[in-house]
């Protein structure tokens, strides 16, 4: 078979991304409808339903993408929940309508994102309510959950007979997230958004085929896009704290991408090249998915790239990088190290 090409990502990127000088957390999503949920306050749902007091359809939809990024409604509906706070549940003037909640159940397709290397057995995480303070939140959520696949990779790699150089790099990468965490931590108390942990759940220890399927999806692909998204932002996000932080992710973040296609050469053979390739196909889909989906307004508050200049940085992405492996023809010089 055609292994993936080994590809120095930093040199893609600063292809990809010119002008980006010396400047070294994945965007992808779901097209299947899902139902979520979440509590809203009095307030926040008389907003919503407007001057008439009744929330309409469209302004469930609505609220359905403000709370929980849902888009694409087809049910919503929302239920007052009884009053079960406070000592009288009053207020000075004897109104009781604010200690009113509501829970909003929405059904539609949600688009998520992550940053650095997810592991295996991992939640899809909730996308993120719009503004820096909750994407920062989620960002850190997903940094941290980079730790636990770094760590968990480093032993697989161990177990598997990797050489010691692979498995090294492995740990300095882990080492990498969980600075990444802190700067996104830092950003998201500064905008007062809580931190939510991941949802991690055990799985089964891979074999070579399993991690060579595992490392296409979540390396390969989502690692390196991961470091294009963190060059972006860099270069284009409107505040100062975001491009700072991400100037400092997104070196690792292809350094990280660069381990990815180290390992899938050394695991060349393990699975099979349909297999493989219909991997990596997956994860280009889910990612151009989420770009068609996107809000272009609230990307722009982050410095990420609107829908049409995103599909095409993922088109020059995959010419560059995974074209062989889509295709099944040979390694392009051009892709060398």
């Amino acid at each position: 078979m055609h292994p993936l090409p080994f590809v120095s990502v930093s040199a893609v990127l600063l292809a990809l991304l010119p002008g980006c000088g010396s400047i070294d957390s994945c965007g992808s999503g779901g097209t299947v409808p899902t139902t979520e949920d979440t509590t809203v306050d009095s307030a926040h749902m008389a907003d919503a339903a407007g001057s008439d007091g009744v929330l309409s359809d469209d302004e469930c939809a609505a609220l359905c993408a403000q709370t929980m990024g849902v888009s694409q409604v087809t049910a919503c509906s929302a239920t007052e929940i009884a009053d079960t706070g406070g000592d009288s549940g009053t207020d000075s003037a004897g109104d009781t309508g604010n200690s009113v909640s509501y829970t909003l159940e929405c059904t539609g397709v949600v688009f998520y994102g992550c940053m650095g290397r997810p592991p295996a057995g991992l939640s899809r995480p909730r996308r993120a309510a719009p503004g820096i303070g909750p994407w920062a939140a989620q960002a850190a959520s997903m940094e941290a959950a980079s730790v636990r696949a770094f760590l968990d990779l480093g032993t697989a790699l161990d177990r598997l007979g990797a050489p010691e150089s692979l498995q090294q790099r492995a740990r300095r990468a882990a080492r990498d997230e969980v600075r990444h965490t802190q700067i996104m931590a830092r950003i998201a108390r500064a905008h007062r958004a809580p931190l939510v942990p991941a949802q991690i759940s055990d799985v089964a220890a891979p074999d070579r085929a399993q991690l060579a399927l595992e490392n296409a999806r979540s390396g390969c692909v989502q690692e390196t896009w991961s470091a294009l998204m963190a060059r972006h932002q860099a270069l284009h996000a409107p505040d100062p704290a975001v491009r700072a932080a991400m100037a400092e992710i997104a070196g690792d973040e292809a350094t990280h991408a660069d381990l990815a296609f180290a390992i899938q050469e050394w695991l060349a053979g393990a699975a099979g090249q349909g297999a493989v390739a219909d991997a990596v196909a997956t994860e280009i889909a889910a990612i151009r998915a989420g770009l068609t989906e996107q809000d272009d307004a609230e990307a722009a508050v982050l410095g990420l790239p609107s829908r049409e200049a995103g599909v095409q940085l993922l088109d020059d992405l995959v010419k560059q990088a995974y074209s062989s492996m889509l295709n099944s023809c040979s390694r392009p010089e051009v892709l060398r190290d």
